[in-house]
């Protein structure tokens, strides 16, 4: 369900996102400390739902390109298997 939000809904979000998952690298920014802290349940579904977007399947909206599986290292899913792929190997 594709959910429609106004300009300045957006950009908010995007700088959440943009925090939660920085594109620089360095770890989150200072900005969402204060809500971690004071509303940790916000704090947690906004986190949730943008660790979500970024690495779930694309075809559910989210992950364009497979872009957050491509930084992981993640092929994706795979929708053949071979006979060694399904060999089962004594422990």
């Amino acid at each position: 369900m594709a959910v429609s939000l106004a300009p300045e809904e957006r950009a908010a979000l995007e700088a959440v996102a943009d925090r939660i998952i920085p594109e620089d690298g360095n770890g989150p920014g200072a900005a969402l400390g204060a809500l971690e802290r004071d509303a940790p349940a916000a704090f947690a579904l906004l986190r949730t739902l943008v660790l979500e977007g970024a690495f779930g399947d694309p075809a559910h909206g989210g992950n364009a390109d497979g872009a957050g599986w491509w930084l992981l290292g993640y092929p994706g899913p795979r929708h053949v298997l071979t006979l060694e792929d399904q060999e089962i190997v004594a422990l």
